[in-house]
């Protein structure tokens, strides 16, 4: 389980401006049945937030834009160890969920009043699909210490179902905050159901430790999200190309075995990212970079595997060319471990 407290500065040519929210970022439950592992959980896939305006070169606001909502997953999974150093596994997920757009053209008299009806249009799209993504993973001691590890992941592409719904309404803008005071004459457009195309992404990684003790490992993702569609809703002043991102990062334990000094017993973190995030707005490519640190602090029993766990990651995300908004953020990650062994046989009656 783990929640997530981002601390946003967005900049632009124009100015800077702060945001902060407290975001429920996944549960999650497995258990190990012999050679086999099932778990399942809950965790957000998408997220939609934004309100933008657009302004001219006289910074006179010409359209208004906002957006909500997002994409939840449901998820089972299954593995099997096939023998002491090979697994293979495979999730399914169910996804689903709505996103919501409202756009507002903003009008203005020759005198540069604002006119006292304006048009806004109202899109909704409601979600839902299947998709699976399948997992090898490898270890194998390399020497009497030291343990390789091996992973590979594989998402095929796969599509949402999209219930559209398009209204037009005639609004009142109260003139000095230019905020909705009044509706009326709302239009319901008729609008196809649709297929989303979501991209097909496979991941491989690797990593060499002394187990229970430290490890450092590398990861590269890709993503076709050029493929990406939406026939429906498209933004002619935004495209996608292919995603992709590396990840470097590793742990470090004192003595996971410690009787004496609680120190010594937790788990040290430190990582960074660098990802071009697939998002092209105005013919500039959206890359993102963070580095990270955390803790992994022990709780109940001398569990090496049940911890609390404390993270803190610096990043920043686009860019201000073309006056578009670049994101310094700040993320605390709180979450919870929790193992423990649920049946033991008795040994005496």
């Amino acid at each position: 389980m783990q929640a997530l407290c981002p601390d946003v500065t967005l900049k632009s040519n124009s100015g800077d401006a702060k945001t902060n929210s407290t975001i429920f970022d996944y549960i999650a439950m497995s258990v190990p049945v012999g050679k086999f592992g099932f778990g399942f959980g809950l965790m957000p896939y998408t997220s939609v937030g934004y309100g933008l305006d657009d302004v001219n070169d006289d910074d006179v606001i010409v359209n208004r834009y906002s957006g909500e909502g997002g994409v939840n997953k449901v998820f089972a999974g299954l593995g099997y160890q096939i023998n002491d150093k090979l697994s293979v596994g495979v999730d399914f997920n169910y996804n689903f969920g709505n996103i919501q757009n409202t756009a507002i053209e903003v009008k203005y008299t020759p005198e540069g009043e604002v006119v006292e009806y304006q048009t806004r249009e109202f899109n909704r799209s409601d979600l839902g699909g299947l998709n699976l993504n399948f997992g090898l993973a490898y270890k194998t001691m390399i020497t009497e210490k030291l343990e390789l590890s091996t992973t590979f992941t594989y998402t095929p592409g796969s599509s949402l179902k999209s219930e559209n719904s398009r209204t037009i309404s005639t609004v009142s803008l109260d003139a000095s905050s230019l905020e909705v005071s009044a509706v009326s004459n709302t239009i319901d457009i008729d609008v196809d159901q649709t297929d989303l195309k979501l991209p097909s992404k496979f991941s491989i990684g690797a990593g060499i430790g002394q187990p229970n003790s430290w490890f450092v490992g590398s990861e590269y993702t890709f993503q076709k999200s050029s493929d990406f569609s939406n026939p429906v809703f498209p933004n002619n002043d935004s495209t996608f190309e292919n995603a992709s991102q590396i990840s470097v990062g590793g742990f470090y334990i004192p003595n996971y075995k410690a009787f004496s000094g609680y120190l010594k017993r937790v788990v040290y973190r430190a990582g960074f990212n660098f990802a071009n995030t697939g998002l092209v707005i105005k013919d500039e490519s959206i890359n993102e970079f963070g580095i990270s640190f955390g803790l992994g602090l022990p709780v109940g029993s001398r569990s090496l595997f049940s911890n609390a766990n404390l993270g803190l990651e610096f990043g920043k995300r686009g860019t201000t060319n073309k006056n578009l908004i670049q994101e310094n953020f700040v993320n605390l990650n709180v979450s919870l471990s929790l193992n423990s062994r649920w049946f033991k046989q008795k040994k005496y009656n």
